[in-house]
């Protein structure tokens, strides 16, 4: 089978100095690898790739270019060129490693459970706070605090670890056994919150975190599959004071390859847009399911 023919390649990936994003790396050791000239086009900073997506209308990085075409991200590539695209790795060695040691030492000092679990925390934090920038960027796509409040990202493993040391500590006689209690109990809350939201919440249904004032939002659908489906939409403007407006309820039929654009939906006065959420499908009524399709949203000044 011959290789496909890619002319005028660009490759837009993020590389800021705290992180260099993997499916950057992957892709332009595809490229590489497959012998394609190609220009390379690191984003240094997250300003950077904020004015990309908005100037392009995508919501990740990597983006490849042939020419006036946009291929996509590193899957899309690898699948133009015919070549197995590589998986997200996931390793649970770092955690298990991480409470193993914890029982361990907190054995050989004769320890009680409570000094086993102000180990373990403490390691936990250790991990975090090694690549500070790359947790924050994961911990943000489901921790509801941080996708408002961005700094809570990084402030995150720190007050972990303050908690980790306080259970060591001998915190009754210091007066500090409500305050470490009250806090563990709210990081553990928070965190089975976020992270129920977002297992609770079909991969249909997505929201695009907006971190700055826009005056309109266009939001784009484009049905990918090789069959026809019907696809049911909704979008909503979600605002910082947790209220939210529907500004898009329809079923489509697009022919494969097409869709539509909707909006722009003029930002509301009064309001701060926090999020906006792109629904295809539901739960009691999931049509769109089995089908591939491409979402995205433009912020405009």
């Amino acid at each position: 089978m011959a290789k496909p023919e890619l002319s005028a390649v660009r490759l837009y990936r993020m590389e800021t100095p705290e992180h260099a994003c993997p499916w950057g790396q992957r892709a332009l050791q595809l490229l590489r690898a497959q012998g394609i000239p190609f220009e390379d086009h690191p984003l240094r900073s997250q300003a950077e790739v904020e004015a990309f997506k908005h100037a392009h209308g995508v919501t990740t990085t990597p983006q490849v270019f042939a020419g006036a075409e946009r291929i996509g991200g590193y899957t899309e590539l690898a699948k133009r060129l015919g070549v197995t695209a590589e998986t997200a790795e996931v390793s649970y060695a770092p955690v298990i490693a991480v409470f193993l040691s914890a029982l361990l030492i907190n054995l050989a000092l004769g320890g009680e459970i409570r000094g086993y679990m102000g180990l373990a925390i403490c390691l936990l934090a250790m991990l975090k706070l090694m690549d500070i920038a790359a947790f924050a960027a994961s911990f943000r796509k489901y921790d509801l605090l941080t996708q408002r409040w961005q700094a809570w990202g990084k402030l995150y493993p720190a007050v972990e670890l303050l908690v980790g040391l306080g259970m060591l500590q001998s915190a009754e006689s210091m007066g500090l056994e409500a305050v470490i209690g009250v806090t563990a109990v709210l990081l553990g809350v928070m965190g089975m919150v976020s992270v129920g939201k977002a297992v609770g919440r079909t991969n249909w249904n997505t929201d695009f975190v907006v971190d700055q004032p826009y005056r309109s939002f266009k939001l784009f659908f484009t049905a990918d599959s090789s069959d026809p489906s019907s696809y049911p939409i909704q979008a909503f403007l979600k605002f910082s004071d947790g209220s939210n407006l529907k500004v898009a309820d329809e079923q489509l039929q697009p022919p494969v390859g097409t869709g539509r654009m909707f909006g722009p939906f003029q930002q509301v006065a009064g309001k701060s847009v926090s999020q906006v959420n792109f629904r295809i499908g539901a739960n009691k009524d999931p049509q769109a399911t089995g089908f591939s399709y491409r979402i995205s949203v433009q912020g405009c000044h």
